[in-house]
Parts: structure tokens; sequence; C-alpha cells
């Protein structure tokens, strides 16, 4: 027998890698998701540094809750936890053990997606999020802002104009009618009638325009601070205050001086008795024209005062509020770079929660089956893919929630 037969039992083949080809496998697919995150991120960063003058919103004005994010990262922890002890269990051939700790990674992951979703619903609620074509977000307060606020008003069927003394009947109890329509025809007098009759007489003063626009921006979605939208708002709302006593006085006088005249223009009728059709002086009856006419332009311009008067009555209590947090509306709102914001949010934490979504598809074909020692590996193999998973958020968490 030669020596290559006598030393050719001795060899033993080792595989050019130390992992298995399932590990193999799971390392090149974790590699281009590693890819694709971080071009996912690198677009996250584009869009915050191009945003218009810098300006990012806050979390307040897009509903953004740091508390949700952080109890998401602590279910998402517990969930990788879980699926390592099962991991564990499987190695041990402890299967029954293995597969509660699987169902406890499954029920956890679950509670992740469920957090998300409630996490999305009430920014879709307050119009931070939206289905495609139906933006809701506006960059700034102009006049397009205006007119797709008076769009919003008019799909929900308005035909009846505001009326005034509803709205002041109203704010002496500093309330507003819960009757869906009339709540909505004062927020549309609030809103739109009264922004768009200012706009039309201050058209030369371009401050004046501003000033009305912001104010109802803030109104629908407040975005400063709380002390300074505060004292905006007070201070609007004594301004408010004011032209609405004024135009109540002017109006008892005109409407004091048209009766004057129509008793005038009736004891006159009565006194030509004689005529067979007696005819009132023209000056009366050009005066009492004139007179009926200034008191319908102070009731078209009262009613839709009144009603930002009620409004601004009833917001006073919380400013930071808003009018779609308080009455639960889709108005358009005023975010600046607000749908870039969205954007970015959708693209990190949507993409994230799909890939939650793919881990919990796969952790599922273990469910019928036995995690003995068999398996161990291939379970080890989702647990790579898991810890990415838990690895990527904690890049995702921190550039939505913190910074």
């Amino acid at each position: 027998m030669s020596k290559v037969a006598e030393v050719a039992p001795l060899i033993r083949r080792r595989p050019a890698l130390a992992c298995t080809n399932g590990q193999l496998a799971m390392a090149l697919f974790l590699s281009t998701e590693a890819m694709f995150f971080g071009a996912l991120v690198s677009s996250y960063f584009i869009f915050r540094w191009s945003v218009a003058h810098g300006v990012w919103p806050n979390h307040e004005s897009v509903h953004l809750d740091v508390r949700i994010g952080w109890l998401n990262t602590v279910v998402l922890l517990a969930s990788g936890w879980a699926l390592s002890r099962a991991i564990g269990a499987s190695r041990l051939d402890l299967a029954g053990v293995a597969k509660r700790w699987l169902w406890t990674a499954l029920v956890l992951a679950t509670l992740f997606l469920a957090i998300k979703g409630y996490e999305y619903w009430e920014k879709y609620r307050a119009g931070v999020l939206s289905l495609p074509g139906q933006n809701a977000i506006h960059e700034a307060a102009d006049l397009d802002y205006l007119a797709r606020l008076k769009v919003f008003f008019e799909k929900e069927t308005l035909t009846a104009p505001p009326v005034a003394t509803a709205a002041e009947d109203a704010l002496d109890g500093m309330s507003v009618s819960s009757d869906r329509s009339k709540l909505l025809g004062m927020l549309r007098g609030a809103l739109v009638d009264w922004p768009s009759r200012q706009l039309g007489r201050q058209t030369s003063d371009p401050v004046m325009n501003r000033w009305v626009l912001r104010s109802t921006a803030h109104l629908v979605a407040p975005q400063a601070d709380r002390q300074a939208l505060a004292e905006f708002l007070t201070e609007h709302q004594r301004d408010i205050e004011q032209q609405f006593s004024e135009r109540k006085q002017q109006q008892t006088r005109v409407q004091q001086s048209l009766t004057e005249v129509q008793q005038q223009i009736v004891a006159i009728t009565q006194a030509a008795t004689g005529q067979e059709k007696p005819q009132p002086p023209a000056d009366l009856t050009s005066q009492a024209t004139q007179l009926t006419q200034q008191l319908t332009e102070l009731n078209l311009e009262i009613g839709p005062l009144a009603d930002r008067r009620l409004l601004l009555a009833t917001m006073s209590e919380n400013w930071h509020e808003g009018v779609n947090h308080r009455f639960g509306l889709r108005l358009p709102q005023v975010i600046p770079s607000g749908a870039a914001w969205a954007n970015a949010y959708v693209m990190l934490t949507g993409v994230h929660a799909l890939h939650v979504v793919a881990g919990i598809a796969v952790l599922l074909c273990f469910v019928p089956l036995r995690l003995n020692r068999q398996r161990a590996g291939a379970l080890q193999n989702i647990g790579w893919y898991w810890m990415f998973v838990d690895a990527v958020w904690f890049v995702v968490f921190p550039l939505v929630y913190l910074i």
C-alpha cells in the first residue's frame, strides 16, 4: 500500500468559510439590506437639508409622541430577546420551551406593528398623513390655502350662510353647537368668510393680509410655541372684540336712523290723504335706500365677524389645540416643510415596519415545526435577521423621534 493510501483516511475536508450555507446566504442578504437602508437614511438627510429656510417641523406640529417611540423600542427589543431565548432552547433540544418563546416573540412583534398602526392613524386623523391625492398640508398661509379651506367646506355641502344670531347666542355660554351642520357653518364663517372679506378690503396692505392669513392658519393648526401663540391670538381676539363692538354700535345707529326715516315717510304719506297716490319726498326715499344698503352690508359683515369672535372665545381656553384637534376635523393646515417630513417619516418607519411584517411571516413558518436541535441553525439565521431589524430601528428611532 502506498503512503498516499495510508494518509488519505486521515485527511478531513474543511469548508472554505467557517459558516453554513444558510448563514452565508443570510449574511449576503443582510449586506444588501444594509445598503438599502443606507440609501433610505441618506434620502432622509437630503429631505431634511433641502427644506426651505432650513425649517423642520417640531414634534407638536406633526403630532409626534416621543413616548410612543420609546414604547415601540422596548417592545421590539423584548421581541428580539424572546427570539434569542427560543434559539437557545432549541439548541438544548427543549422544543416546548422554544415554542413558547417563539410565540412570545411573535406577540411582541405584532404589538410593535399595532402601536405603529395607531401612530399612523392618529397622524391621519390630524391631517399630517393622507392618502394619495388628498394632501392637506400647505407650506405657507396664502391665498391658495384659503381657497383650499373654502373647497373643504363646499364638499361638506354647506348651502346656508352662517347666522350671526346663532353665534351671538352661543357666545354667552362660551360653547358651540353640537350639530355638525351648524358647527361647520360657524367654522366656515370664521375661517373662510371673515378672512375673505378682510382680504377684499385690505388688498393694498400686504402686512394686514399676512396677519389675517397667519391667524387663520394658527387657529386651524397652531405652529408657534405656546407662549408666542397665546400672545398672538389673544391680541387678535381683542382686536376682533373691538371690531365687533364697533360694528354692533354702527348697526344700532343705522337701524335707528332707518327707523326714523321710515316713520317720516309713513307720516308724510298718511298726511297726504287727498292725493290718489301719495308720493314720499325723493330725498327721504333716497336716504332710506342708502340706510338699507348700509344695514345690509353691516349684517353681512357682522355674521362672519360674530363667528370669528365665537371661535376665538371657544379656543381661548387652549390656544395650542387648534380647530382640527378640538373638533376632530381634517381641515387643510399650514405646516412648513410638513410634506417633506411626512414623506421622510413614512419612508423610514414604513419600510422598517414592512421588514417586521416579513420577519413575522417567516417566524410563523416555524410554528407548526418541532423546534429541536436540528432546527436551531435555521432559527439562528432568522435571529440574525431580527437583530438586523433591531439595529435599523436604533438608527430610525433617533432620526425621527429624538433629533
